[in-house]
C-alpha cells in the first residue's frame, strides 16, 4: 500500500514538472524583440493593396475602430501653431505651419505614415474625382506617437489601434480618426515609396 502511494506521488510530481517545463518553454523563453510577431494584428495593410486598404479605412472608419492595424510607409511629422482669426465678428482658430523660428506653447504636431500617390487621369481617391490626374497626393493614416520620433522621411513599420481621438486646437476641440501607436520601428529595408492608382 505504501509503495503504491509513493508511485502515485512520484507520478504526479513528474507530471507537474513536465507541465511546468512546457509553460516555461512557451512563455518564458519566447523572443519579444520583434513586436510585430507578438501582437495579434487585425488588419495588415499590404504593399500591393496599400491605396485600396487605406482608402477603405478612411472612408469606413466605424468598421475599424478598436482594431490593431499594421502597415509600412514614410514617417513625417509637422508642427503647426494656432492663430486666432476674426471673421464676421467671430473668432476662428486656424493652423499655420511652424518654421524653426516660431516658438509657441499652443503648437500642435501632426504625424502621418504615408506613401506618395500618383493618380492617373480619370482616377478617384477618397471620393474625389481627378479628371486630369495628380502627381502630388499622399495615401496614409495619421498616427499618434509619444515615443522617440524618427527622422522625417524614415521608412517605418507602424502598429496601433485605430481610434477616434479628441484634439484641442486653440479653444476648439476637434475629433480625428488616428492610429494610436503601440510601436513605431524604423526599418532598414524599404518598400515602394510611390504608388500609382
Amino acid at each position: 500500500m505504501k509503495i503504491s502511494k509513493l508511485v502515485v506521488v512520484m507520478a504526479l510530481f513528474c507530471i507537474f514538472a513536465l507541465v511546468g517545463c512546457g509553460t516555461d518553454e512557451l512563455h518564458g523563453t519566447s523572443d519579444t524583440s520583434d513586436i510585430s510577431q507578438t501582437i495579434a494584428i487585425d488588419v495588415k495593410i499590404n504593399e500591393e493593396t496599400f491605396v485600396d486598404q487605406v482608402e477603405h479605412i478612411l472612408l469606413n472608419p466605424n468598421e475599424y475602430f478598436g482594431k490593431k492595424i499594421r502597415f509600412e510607409g514614410i514617417y513625417e511629422s509637422e508642427k503647426f501653431y494656432i492663430t486666432p482669426m476674426e471673421i464676421d465678428g467671430y473668432i476662428h482658430y486656424t493652423l499655420m505651419p511652424a518654421d524653426a523660428n516660431y516658438i509657441s506653447n499652443d503648437s500642435i504636431v501632426f504625424q502621418v505614415v504615408f506613401r506618395n500617390l500618383i493618380i492617373e487621369p480619370g482616377g478617384k481617391y477618397l471620393g474625389h474625382d481627378f479628371p486630369y490626374g495628380s502627381a502630388s497626393e499622399r495615401a496614409g493614416i495619421g498616427v499618434l506617437w509619444d515615443g522617440e520620433r524618427p527622422d522625417n522621411g524614415s521608412w517605418v513599420e507602424a502598429i496601433g489601434i485605430f481610434e477616434r481621438v479628441v484634439i484641442k486646437i486653440g479653444e476648439m476641440p476637434t475629433e480625428r480618426n488616428l492610429l494610436n501607436l503601440i510601436s513605431l520601428t524604423v526599418l532598414d529595408e524599404q518598400g515602394l515609396e510611390t504608388v500609382i492608382r
